[in-house]
């Protein structure tokens, strides 16, 4: 078989492959091949035409595999009590086993182990940036690699990461830049100081996140900083990223760039390598840490793929496969056509180098782009995929109005302008922290008429705490988008019927350290969650509250950064009726999606809810009115201009009360004054109050030789105080 044919099998279940040269497990010449790995059918159709006799390595990431050379899989499922897994297996040259299966959560974080067995090797399982023969080569004894079950490779389960953990070792090696550092150099306060999450294996601090990309590699998540105690030093796994040529020191230029400030702890021995201050190095870029740009090529079809009859999974001695048996003729699976890639049919419009980085800036033409029609869970109101705000006051029913929409998703309802709920009745994930689920939220969600089985209630995350590699403990943590962004999408794609998430208030879930009134921390935030939307097709729900900030647009009253409101496709309004208090409004904020911008109006009722005890208890819930035509803007101004009018009585009212003789009687003053100005009571007593605070009127109190009650001048008060001491003096004479 041609490296061609070996290759677009497993091309087409998207495992990268790079070829080996003949009958060997190396590299062919003058290839970076973790870099050069690729599925990309016209660079392995180039890779054939130069040498077709070539073998084909698999590239783990998105893929694991795991080699067992001694006792097998049979033993391992029985030490761990469990069955041996049904997933793409292949036959070596010299009987070993080769088990290929998904990458999981849980493999990424174990990466690479492997463990030996009187003194040969036992078995290798490969998560990241290690390769695997591809059965259709030549082992350097001549036997080929064979195929044993030719079916789609499974999720590795879970048992198989803790035998590998159990028995296995991490090979990772000390980075070539580590450097001597000081006596009393605390790794863990500095990751503390850059916000740098992550965990301890072995020698190891595993990161989250990669600090030099500010993201998480798709393809390898092996990226963290070593420390052995004496030495210190950084490496990135992932071939594409500037991480993997940095050392920590330059790593640690470019935090405190970042941050805008250096870490003032001790870290170096001798100062070698120590870039920790902020103008030590060029300035660096955010953006250019981009990983390799796939290019969009389709696939070659392929020639049929011989290979050996499927066996049962046994042991790897057990195995016998006779060259005399008949083989059969497989044709290769379809391509699958899978969601377009963010970087497909994208290109370099220019490409820079220079001695620290390279910078490409990166193009996509619009006519590669699919087109597709906008989506809308409420039509005209609420987008689907996209991020949608609630704002408002407290006690404006805004959070009752998610409830409402919540209570229409999970039951398929028609919404409550009449539209129709195209949507069968999907699940919905909430995540309050203001609202207690038992008292609160559960009662209102029922008063809604929600479906409450459909209803998720993110109560947080678990994390498993580890000091050097060993689980000390476990801690739940609250949902922090940031950090938790990755493992949401990943139980939306397990949940594809989950069609919406409501965020309550959304500031709560922008984690620790993050300042909702900074772009600098609220975009990134947001950008995670929009990525998160499109990636999903589920919609996000926001409430935010509203600033208290007169004379602003409604979409600047937004409370927090700009970038809040901004990131949203939509954002809506709640608020009081001025002048009815029973009444309130949903009004058009912002919103360039929608045609009609008209909203409702809508009052709060209590309804009797029967609690799991059978008590009866009364919930509000929304009651949805008529049509509202003023968007948020429009209710503002009528606002302004009610206040204004209003402001122009007071000082009216104050000028009355300035003019008036003093002492003032109040006896029937407030009536007699409405009745001569039509200036309403309460308006004169905000002026009284007013004039108060600003020293015209003291105190009320009595006169001398009058009777009831009076409004004092501050002359007058201090000739009553003046007054009163004379008298008690005379009466202290008199005694």
């Amino acid at each position: 078989m041609s490296f061609l044919t070996i290759a677009t099998p497993f091309i087409n279940l998207g495992i990268p492959v790079f070829p080996l040269a003949p009958k060997t497990k190396i590299p062919i010449a003058d290839i970076e091949w973790l870099t050069a790995a690729t599925t990309d059918p016209a660079k392995v159709a180039l890779w054939d035409a130069e040498d077709p006799s070539r073998n084909v390595a698999l590239v783990s990431g998105d893929y694991c595999f795991l080699e067992f050379d001694q006792l097998g899989i049979k033993s391992a499922a029985e030490e761990m009590g469990e069955q041996v897994p049904v997933t793409r297996t292949q036959k070596s040259g010299n009987g070993g086993a080769h088990f290929i299966f998904r990458a999981t959560e849980r493999s990424r974080k174990l990466g690479n182990r492997s463990a030996n067995l009187n003194g040969h090797e036992w078995f290798s399982f490969r998560a990241y940036n290690k390769y695997l023969v591809g059965s259709g080569s030549v082992h350097p004894n001549g036997n080929f690699y064979r195929t044993v079950k030719d079916i789609e490779p499974i999720p590795v389960p879970d048992w198989i990461c803790e035998f590998a953990e159990r028995h296995g070792e991490s090979p990772q090696p000390k980075p070539k830049s580590s450097v001597p550092v000081a006596d009393d150099f605390d790794p863990e306060d500095l990751f503390e100081f850059y916000s740098i999450a992550g965990h301890w294996e072995d020698e190891w601090f595993v990161c989250d996140e990669c600090p030099v990309a500010d993201y998480r590699h798709e393809q390898s998540i092996k990226t963290g900083f070593f420390y052995d105690g004496n030495t210190f030093g950084f490496n990135c796994f992932a071939g594409g990223c500037k991480g993997s040529t940095m050392s920590a020191g330059q790593v640690i230029a470019l935090l405190n760039q970042r941050k805008g400030e250096p870490y003032k702890e001790p870290i170096w021995e001798h100062g070698e390598d120590d870039f920790s201050g902020v103008d030590d190095v060029d300035q660096i870029p955010d953006d250019i840490f981009l990983e390799p740009v796939p290019k969009s090529v389709p696939l070659v079809s392929a020639e049929p793929v011989t290979v050996e009859p499927e066996m049962s999974a046994v042991e790897p001695e057990q195995v016998t496969v006779e060259p005399e048996q008949p083989a059969r003729t497989v044709e290769p699976k379809p391509t699958v056509t899978e969601p377009e890639d963010p970087y497909d049919g994208v290109h370099y419009a220019a490409y820079s180098e220079n001695d620290d980085f390279n910078t490409g800036l990166l193009i996509k033409s619009m006519d590669k782009y699919e087109v597709t029609a906008l989506r809308w869970m409420w039509p005209q109101k609420i987008p689907r995929g996209k991020i949608v705000l609630f704002t408002g006051k407290p006690d404006s029913g805004k959070s009752l109005s998610s409830l409402d929409v919540i209570a229409r998703i999970t039951t398929g309802r028609d919404w409550p302008d009449g539209s129709k709920n195209e949507l069968p009745p999907s699940r919905v994930m909430v995540a309050f922290t203001e609202d207690d689920p038992n008292d609160t939220t559960a009662p209102r969600l029922i008063a809604a008429g929600a479906d409450l089985s459909k209803v998720e209630n993110i109560v947080g995350t678990m994390m498993e705490i580890k000091t050097r590699g060993k689980t000390s403990k476990k801690a739940r943590k609250n949902l922090d988008l940031k950090r938790d962004c990755n493992i949401l999408l990943e139980a939306l794609k397990k949940s594809p019927d989950i069609a919406l998430l409501v965020l309550d208030p959304i500031s709560s879930f922008f984690g620790a350290g993050a300042d909702q009134n900074k772009d600098a921390d609220v975009r990134p935030l947001m950008d995670e969650i929009a990525k998160m939307c499109r990636k999903s097709g589920m919609t996000v729900i926001g409430i935010v509250h509203s600033n208290k900030k007169e004379g602003l647009d409604a979409v600047q009253r937004v409370s927090g950064a700009s970038a809040l409101a901004a990131s949203s496709r939509a954002v809506w309004g709640f608020s009081k009726d001025k002048e009815d208090k029973g009444a309130y409004h949903m009004a058009h904020v912002k919103g360039n999606l929608a045609e009609d911008k008209s909203g409702l109006n809508y009052t709060i009722e209590g309804v009797s809810v029967i609690t799991t005890s059978g008590e009866e208890t009364s919930a509000p819930h929304i009651v949805w009115g008529t049509k509202l035509e003023e968007d948020a803007d429009d209710l503002s101004a009528a606002e302004r201009q009610n206040r204004d009018k209003k402001d122009s009585k007071l000082i009216q009212a104050k000028a009355i009360i300035r003019v008036q003789k003093y002492p003032l009687k109040l006896n029937e003053f407030y009536s007699a004054m409405e009745s001569e100005t039509g200036i309403s009571s309460d308006t004169l007593k905000r002026a009284r109050a007013e004039l108060c605070r600003e020293g015209f009127i003291t105190t009320v109190g009595k006169v001398t030789g009058r009777e009831g009650y009076f409004w004092l001048r501050p002359s007058e008060a201090g000739a009553i105080e003046t007054e009163m001491e004379k008298r008690m003096l005379e009466a202290v004479d008199a005694i």
